[in-house]
């Protein structure tokens, strides 16, 4: 089922940082693992699907296998741009 603008639902930017910090302390070693689980299955901010558009398009951005946290970092500025309504970066 895919999600319209206007089912999304509404995050606060507080509620965005305290997420994204979590996983950050959470994640050591395994960053994008922590990062999947939550946002896609405890939180239900992202779809599968719309979490592996993002991961591509994050890597073809640094393009460096070994940049996981700048990745990381691309997701949650869409993430907020999507729930919040003002993007990041």
């Amino acid at each position: 089922m895919k999600q319209t603008e206007s089912s999304r639902p509404r995050i606060s930017a507080f509620a965005l940082f305290l997420t994204f910090s979590r996983i950050t302390v959470s994640g050591f070693g395994g960053l994008m693992f922590w990062a999947r689980y939550v946002l896609i299955e405890r939180r239900r901010w992202l779809t599968e699907r719309e979490f592996l558009d993002l991961l591509v398009l994050a890597q073809e951005i640094v393009d460096d296998l070994e940049a996981p946290l700048e990745r990381f970092c691309e997701i949650g500025a869409d993430v907020c741009g999507r729930h919040v309504g003002r993007k990041l970066c």
